[in-house]
């Protein structure tokens, strides 16, 4: 099914790309409405971009493999993603390239963790032994991530039993015992928590390491050739709007929550995501290795070979 999937977008990609006009200065941006879209909107609001001669007009959308078909066909410049679906697409040919970073995941301020019921009797990775655990893709990084968690921690994960579970559902189906666990990432996550019905058994992801680059901004290699100026300088803007936003996190509460549709409140009680500053093959080598470890992905590869020339890379 994935294999169809990707051929599909191949002949999509290729088909779209004799249309693309040269030379445009406007960006189309598209992604989920993740608070890791933050830098796209404060850069447009502060004037970021236009400083750089560009007319960035994010679009909200659906992520992961969606978002990258849109991206293949034209209908965007930018995807907001997560890097899975990316990685996956590289190995079928098809040439994505990270333009800009975004959410960073850090164990020390992690924004994921599998929950469990209030009074459940799961405590350890080897409680989960024979179990069923919730995620909304069986192949998702949540899914994998929690399995690697279980057997770094001494358990088996051979042994669990996966479910699809939509994560909004991920409450009512923990509470009725149609699962026994389920990883959810913010804002859903600190509003699972403020039911009271279910308790932090782990924080999965830090099975994969304790810091990588979960996220990223990505364009196809055509239109980054084709825009070397414009995509540099977009990377630029990103940079000087995720330093800005980095350390002040309290201030772009407003702002998420005007394109998340997430209460300011709410907001303000999550763990907030950290951005990446540089796109850097050191942080996106070790979810590159993981995916090959759990077969999300044939083999592993040189993190290098996604990161676009235009991207701005640490100076260190």
């Amino acid at each position: 099914m994935l294999k169809s999937f990707f051929m599909l977008l191949a002949l999509v990609f290729v088909s779209s790309q004799a249309t693309i006009a040269q030379g445009p200065t406007t960006i189309r941006v598209a992604g989920p409405p993740n608070e890791g879209f933050k830098d796209v909107y404060y850069g447009v609001e502060a004037g970021l971009f236009a400083k750089y001669g560009l007319d960035v007009q994010p679009r909200i959308t659906n992520g992961g493999a969606v978002v990258l078909a849109g991206l293949a066909g034209g209908s965007y410049d930018v995807a907001y993603t997560n890097l899975v679906p990316v990685l996956q697409a590289h190995l079928h040919g098809l040439p994505f390239q990270i333009i800009a970073p975004s959410t960073m995941f850090m164990s020390e301020r992690s924004q994921n963790a599998m929950l469990v019921t209030i009074d459940s009797p799961i405590h350890t990775a080897r409680d989960l032994d024979g179990k069923t655990i919730g995620t909304q893709s069986l192949q998702d990084l949540n899914s994998v991530a929690m399995r690697a968690w279980v057997d770094k921690n001494g358990g088996n994960s051979s042994t669990l039993h996966v479910l699809e579970v939509p994560s909004a559902a991920a409450v009512a189906s923990l509470t009725a015992h149609r699962i026994d666990a389920m990883a959810l990432s913010e804002p859903l996550l600190t509003m699972a928590l403020a039911t009271g019905k279910v308790r932090v058994l782990a924080k999965p992801q830090g099975a994969i390491a304790q810091r990588f680059q979960a996220q990223a901004f990505v364009s196809t290699s055509n239109f980054v050739e084709q825009h070397p100026e414009a995509m540099a300088h977009f990377a630029l803007a990103m940079h000087e709007s995720a330093l800005y936003n980095n350390s002040h996190l309290a201030e772009t509460i407003p702002l998420v929550s005007s394109f998340s549709a997430v209460p300011a409140d709410v907001i303000a009680h999550t763990v907030r995501s950290i951005d990446g500053e540089y796109v850097t093959p050191q942080t996106i080598q070790p979810l590159i290795d993981f995916a090959a470890k759990y077969g999300m992905i044939p083999h592993s590869f040189p993190a290098e070979d996604i990161i676009s020339p235009a991207a701005l890379k640490s100076p260190r």
